[in-house]
This record gives C-alpha cells, sequence and structure tokens, in this order.
C-alpha cells in the first residue's frame, strides 16, 4: 500500500507532519563524507561511506516494507543528511527511489551531536539525537514516536504501539551486561555497565548498577523524547567540564537514566533484540 499525500507529507521547514497523530516511526541514516573517518564492526567489511550507505538502506527499506505489507496504520519517516542520493551511484539512488515509493518522508538532519573524541567507532551513534530533534519539531503533542535502528522488521507493529508510555517516560530496550563488560568495544574506565555507575555516582548518582539502554529503540512523545536530548546535552557539557566524553549514545542515555534524569520504560514484552552476529 503507498499513503497518499494525506497520510504522509513534508513540512516546508523538512520535518513530518500528518492529518491526524498516526505513530510516526523514524529510521535514521547518517552518510559519512569521503574523508571521515569511520569503523562499523557489523557492516559486514563495507569499505567507503557510499558502501556502508547502500548497505543500510538495504536494511531502511525492508522495514519500511516490513510495515507496509502488513498496512499497518502508521507514517514513516527518514532523518538523513542525504541530499543528493546519485552521489551514493545507481544503487543507493534506486534504493532512496524505493523508500520514497513507500510513503516515507526524508527528513533532511545535520549531525550536531558528534561524540566529543575523535574515535572512529560508531561514530555515527549520535546521529539519534539529531533525528529525534528534526522529526520532533511541531508534531502533535500526543502523538508517538519510534526511533529505530535501520535493520529492524516489524511483525506485531500494534502490540509495539500500544506499549509506547505517556510522557514523561520514554520506552526503550534494556540490556543486562556483564558490570564489566565492555559493551561497544572502547576498553576505557567509565565506559563498561559498572563505570558508567561509577560516574553517576560522582555526579551525586547512588552508584548502584544501572540498567544499560540500548539504542536500537526510543519510543515517546515529541516533549518526553526532546527532553531526553536536553538532559543528553546538559551532561554532555557537565562532562566536558570534567574532560570526560561519553562517545556513544548508549552510554549518554545509560548515564541519564542513572541520574533520574530520564525515565525509561523497558519495552521487551513488545520488542526484541536478535543477536545475528
Amino acid at each position: 500500500m503507498q499513503p497518499g499525500p494525506e497520510r504522509t507529507r513534508l513540512r516546508e521547514a523538512g520535518g513530518p507532519v500528518s492529518s491526524h497523530p498516526n505513530p510516526l516511526v523514524v529510521q535514521y541514516l547518517y552518510v559519512h563524507g569521503h574523508d571521515e573517518a569511520f569503523f562499523y564492526p557489523t557492516a559486514r567489511g563495507a569499505a567507503s561511506a557510499a558502501e556502508v550507505a547502500v548497505r543500510y538502506l538495504e536494511c531502511a527499506l525492508v522495514q519500511a516494507a516490513s510495515l507496509r505489507l502488513r498496512d499497518v496504520d502508521c507514517d514513516l519517516a527518514l532523518a538523513t543528511n542525504i541530499g543528493d542520493a546519485s552521489r551514493l551511484g545507481h544503487t543507493g539512488a534506486e534504493l532512496m527511489a524505493r523508500i520514497e515509493s513507500l510513503g516515507v518522508a526524508i527528513v533532511p538532519t545535520e549531525y550536531r551531536h558528534r561524540p566529543g573524541d575523535d574515535s572512529a567507532t560508531y561514530v555515527s551513534s549520535r546521529y539519534v539525537l539529531d533525528a529525534i530533534s528534526t522529526a520532533a519539531e511541531g508534531q502533535p503533542a500526543e502523538r508517538r514516536l519510534l526511533l529505530t535502528d535501520l535493520d529492524c522488521v516489524w511483525v506485531g507493529a500494534e502490540r509495539l504501539f500500544a506499549a509506547v508510555p505517556p510522557a514523561p517516560e520514554v520506552g526503550c530496550i534494556h540490556f543486562d551486561y556483564p558490570p564489566d563488560w565492555d559493551v561497544v568495544g572502547f576498553g576505557e574506565v567509565g565506559r563498561t555497565p559498572r563505570g558508567i555507575g561509577e560516574l553517576a555516582q560522582s555526579l551525586g548518582g547512588s552508584g548502584e548498577l544501572p540498567p544499560w539502554v540500548g539504542g536500537e529503540l526510543l519510543a515517546g512523545t515529541p516533549s518526553a523524547l526532546v527532553s531526553l536530548v536536553a538532559a543528553c546535552d546538559e551532561l554532555d557539557r557537565l562532562l566536558a567540564a570534567r574532560g570526560e566524553v561519553l562517545p556513544t549514545e548508549e552510554q549518554i542515555l545509560t548515564l541519564a537514566g542513572a541520574l533520574g534524569k530520564v525515565r525509561f520504560q523497558s519495552l521487551a514484552r513488545a520488542a526484541w533484540r536478535v543477536h545475528t552476529g
């Protein structure tokens, strides 16, 4: 099914709106510049920025198709810095065209929340914070927004939509990593679950081992998600003043939850992460 213009359209400022507050599923993809260093261990060996973009555009297309296949009553958006899809080659341009043919609104989004260090590993992980900012702008207060990783498929969308919590809570997926697990491969003090707990304690928190907030799914009302971004910004400024950096979205989100700056609710009853290796 392809929605008509009354179901999904773009605001003049670049964000999606709808004539009624259907849930809005927002995917996000940052495409690197040719001279920008990056490393994604799960990208199956793609070497160039265009190859990585094509790999993830394939995922975005599959996710959108999994919703349209079931005629799910929702709107779709892709927050991205892709301006001219032709720079991704013939395959990339065709993928973008097919994604748009499914009624996915393309939301131009700059990358303003880059990590504060020069690490190339998962360098675009914080792009979700910018996707929230652009997607939430101008949305009805009661609308449910769901920010998802690109490599997701939908089986029971209505169940997850119904589980999205009201403001001020934000739905997510929690993970029970071992306390000293090097979650994203940085191997530095303060970036394991135990380290985040200790960091939180130094900032006035309890020091208990915090629930680890995965970046695969963030769901809530526009106000709750915008408040989440503001909390992350506040913590980034505080950490920068101490000469510290948390480079990934999972780390800063987990710290925000540990300090009570964001109230997270587990959506594990309706959403799962499958390890594919």
